[in-house]
Parts: structure tokens; sequence; C-alpha cells
């Protein structure tokens, strides 16, 4: 049997974290404090892929929950010691004065509080901050787990909640949809004086329509290529039928004081039809988008271009009906056949 409250959690693995700033040391104090820069901080894997100072990631969400967002109170000695959601806190408190605890705080308990930004002194000075953690996917990094990037910044969290809501209220979803992370360069006014600042921004390189035909697909369809036909692995034929070159046999024994005859070079034997002797499915079953990629890639291995050609659209996104599309193609390469 599950054991309750251990058998039923399920976390992934976190793989590293992408930040928005860099460590500098105060000249004053000696303290290190962060630095925004207008890239994403990566580790090496992540650089691999999209360079030393990145300023767009391709993510996905692994699942449909919204990202975590907290009021946090960091102390430079204890970390984090207050943390709430507008209404109630839980906060490290000085068992003695009652008070949020400090550096000097002999004894310390966790204690339930009221939590209001408005009235709040640590939330004025700027101590108590709200956070965002976003956790996605690196699908083209190596290694299997999620990836976390925080974030204080007021406009970074209303752009990333703004594009969720609208990805989910249109398709009903957000998880395992393709998407870009950026900084951006955008104005803002705080406190009245206008000023350039770098925000996060998430965008898709899709169409609605092509985005509500992925959320049909699985992730590798998603994101595996078509694979490229155009030209034979080097280990397919033989070295002297490549450069089309005629090996002429060894001979070491005459028979009847004649040489044999020499026998011709076999050619490879021409690739079957794709049409003749196959199983193709019905177009009442290719039901959509994915459907019909997989029919297509499967049966005739050549690039998606030639489907979208055949059907006569410049774009998957003018497909209406994948039925009918599947159709049109099955139509088309019987009639070449014949032909």
């Amino acid at each position: 049997m599950p054991i309750k409250g251990v058998s039923d959690i399920r976390r992934l693995p976190r793989l590293g974290k992408v930040r928005l700033g860099i460590k500098e040391t105060s000249t004053k104090t000696g303290n290190p404090y962060p630095k925004a820069v207008d890239y994403f901080v990566c580790d090496d894997r992540v650089k691999a892929i999209y360079g030393e100072k990145p300023k767009e990631l391709k993510i996905l969400f692994p699942i449909d929950e919204e990202p975590q967002q907290w009021l946090r109170c960091y102390s430079f000695t204890r970390g984090l010691i207050c943390k709430g959601d507008g209404e109630t806190a839980m906060m490290l408190v000085d068992k003695e004065t009652g008070a949020l605890a400090n550096r000097g705080s002999k004894e310390t308990e966790l204690k339930e509080v009221s939590c209001d930004p408005n009235d709040c002194p640590s939330y004025r000075d700027k101590q108590c901050r709200r956070v965002m953690n976003l956790q996605f996917l690196l699908p083209e990094v190596e290694g299997f787990g999620v990836w976390q990037l925080d974030t204080s910044s007021f406009y970074s969290i209303v752009n990333i909640n703004s594009a969720l809501s609208l990805l989910k209220n249109i398709i009903g979803k957000i998880s395992m949809i393709p998407l870009k992370l950026k900084l951006i360069e955008q104005d803002v006014q705080p406190e009245g004086k206008k000023k350039k600042v770098h925000v996060l921004s998430l965008e898709t390189p899709y169409s609605f329509a092509e985005i509500a035909q992925y959320a049909q697909m699985s992730p590798m369809q998603v994101f595996l290529p078509p694979p490229e036909v155009e030209e034979a692995p080097e280990d397919l034929f033989p070295e002297e039928v490549l450069n089309h070159k005629t090996q002429i046999p060894e001979v070491t024994k005459k028979v009847g004081g004649v040489l044999p005859p020499t026998s011709p070079v076999k050619q490879p034997p021409k690739a079957p039809s794709p049409i003749k002797g196959e199983d193709f499915p019905k177009p009442e079953t290719i039901k959509n988008l994915g459907n019909l990629r997989t029919a297509w890639h499967k049966f005739f291995k050549e690039p998606w271009e030639e489907a979208l050609a055949i059907i006569g659209v410049e774009s998957q996104s003018q497909i209406a009906d994948a039925g009918e599309a599947w159709r049109r193609i099955l139509e088309a390469k019987t009639k070449k056949e014949t032909e």
C-alpha cells in the first residue's frame, strides 16, 4: 500500500538556475549585491546551446499549474525569514521580542502572522519583495529535470501572468506548449520617472491556430524535425557503387584454358513504391495535424514542405481538415504512381 504523504508526492529534479543578474561587491560595505544584466546568466550546459549571453530561451512548462508567487523577506545572515501571500505569512520571529528575527536574535521560532504589504515596514523598506518562481524545461539542453528562474520585477510578473492566462483561456492548457522566454527592453515609470529596464516576456513563434494543433500533439512530434533523406548515408552502399566504378572480380584459375566471363556488377534494387502494398490509414482516422504529420513521415519519408505543396497551402495553419488533406495526398501519390 502507498504511504500517504510520501508515495503520492512527485518532484521533478532541478538541474540548475537561470539568473537575471550577476553578483558585484560593494566598495563601501564589502558585501555582495545583485546587478541586473540584459541577458540570461546560465551555466555551461545552457551556454553550449544558446551562447555566452543569451537573451532568448526555448522552454516548456511541464505541468499546467501557474508559477508560484509569494511575498518574501530575506535577511543577509539568515536567508528567508518571512513568506506570505498578502493575507497570512510565516515569519521567523525573535522569541524574546516577538519582532522579526535579526542578526542578534538568540532564540527564534516560526510564527503565523497577518500579511498586509500596505502596512508592512519590511515591504516599505524593500526588504520584502514579491517574487515569482518560474520552473520550466529546456528541451534542447542536456539533462532530465527543470530549471528555475526567480524574478521580483513587477513588470516581468505581469508579463508572464498575462501571457499564460491568454494561452490557457484559448487552448485550455500551458503544459508542453513550445514557448520562448525573452529578456526585452521596456519603458517603465516607477515613482513617475520614466526609464528603460529589461523585463521577462513570454512569446510563441506560432499562430494561435498552430498552437491549438500543437496542443494535441506529443512533445516529440512538436520538436523532432522531419528526417533529411536527400543524401544517402555513407555506409548504405559500397564506395564502388557510389563512385560508379565497376569492380572486376579477381580470377586465379582458368577453366578449360579460358577465363570465365566477368559477371556484371549488380545494381541496388529499386526502392519499392510507397503506394503499392501499403496499408494506409483511412482519411476519417486522421483527426488532427499530429496524425497527419505522423502518417506523412511514416509512409512517404519526404520533407513536410512536399506535403504542404500537394495539399495546396503555404503553412500548416491553413489546413482546416486534416482528414481531407490526407485524402488529397493519397490521391496525388496514387496518380503519380500510375502515370
